[in-house]
């Protein structure tokens, strides 16, 4: 695993800048990859240098796409905070984020989990019922009460077994809100279980879904379950494909989704030699006179004003 090198950008009344090497412990923290070491023939003298930034961009919109089965933690993981303990059908007490979350162009620091696999953001109070029975397909005005990430959404009840907790981990500027649900049995069909994961990460705003096993109970609320998100007037959003509530889905090999912001990239690249800017973008061409380090850097742009900035090296050498 590469080192990163991570910086602070803020201005309070003067710019500071804070700078620290951490480890990208987790699949969606701000990193770029500036490539494998190249080692030229002594008869090439230039060579094309290109970097892979984590994309994300402005929260406007968003796509989806599969992404391998890894969850930051294990679903049975020890500590967290529990919730929907015992409880079916409700929302959690009001849970603060040490980071701002952007989302559909807001910035939230509160969510509230509901116990039927849904998350809410920047609600003003906690508790009260999380809705079990729906008909709409993400997204949905009619879905605005059961939350804004639904991951999976269906009628669950841990009042019956298993465990819903969430988690905050990790360090500045990749810090994750983590929420499990570990072997919940369904509502009716309770003698299945369905065990998932929702992962929110800062800085770049990446929302990750985690399913390990996902029944279907057809004979309760049509079998219907989701895998999407939705902006909170249910206006706008989408859904993982074959994951709506438009088709009955199960779940029997454990898969991942992840929903990147894709308005406008919210970051630029740059590319140094020392201290000596030589190019922006992610590709550019170099023709180093010997041995010459350069660095990728990619600086993220945050809604709530900040900036962080990630780098790697590669190195260009000749064969003699």
């Amino acid at each position: 695993m590469k080192t990163l090198k991570l910086a602070l950008t803020a201005t309070i009344g003067l710019l500071c800048l804070i700078s620290f090497d951490i480890h990208a412990q987790f699949p969606g923290c701000p990193t770029i990859n500036a490539g494998n070491d190249q080692v030229l023939p002594c008869s090439q003298n230039c060579t094309n240098l290109t970097a892979v930034p984590f994309h994300t961009g402005l929260t406007n919109t968003y796509t989806v796409g599969s992404i391998p089965h890894a969850p930051p933690i294990p679903y049975n993981q020890a500590g967290g905070t529990a919730i929907s303990v015992n409880t079916d059908d409700v929302w959690s007490p009001i849970i603060n984020l040490p980071f701002n979350f952007c989302y559909y162009g807001t910035n939230y620091n509160t969510v509230k989990v509901g116990s039927n696999g849904t998350i809410k953001f920047g609600p003003a109070t906690g508790g009260g019922g999380n809705p079990w029975s729906f008909t709409a397909s993400c997204p949905s005005t009619a879905l605005v009460n059961a939350g804004d990430i639904f991951g999976a959404y269906h009628d669950i009840d841990p009042s019956l077994g298993g465990t819903v907790k969430w988690y905050l981990l990790g360090s500045y500027p990749c810090r994750i809100f983590v929420v499990s649900f570990n072997q919940v049995p369904q509502f009716s069909c309770t003698n299945t279980q369905t065990t998932q994961m929702i992962v929110l990460y800062e800085t770049t705003n990446a929302i990750d879904v985690y399913i390990n096993n996902k029944p279907t109970c057809t004979g309760w609320n049509g079998g219907r379950a989701i895998v999407g998100i939705q902006n909170p007037a249910g206006t706008v959003g989408i859904a993982a494909p074959a994951r709506n509530a438009n088709v009955n889905w199960t779940v029997n090999t454990p898969e991942g989704w992840r929903f990147t912001p894709n308005g406008a990239p919210n970051y630029t690249v740059s590319w140094f030699q020392g201290a000596t800017l030589v190019g922006t973008g992610n590709t550019i061409n170099v023709c180093p006179g010997g041995t010459a380090t350069y660095t990728a850097s990619v600086t993220y742009n945050r809604c709530d004003g900040t900036q962080v900035t990630a780098t790697d090296n590669v190195t260009v050498s000749y064969a003699n």
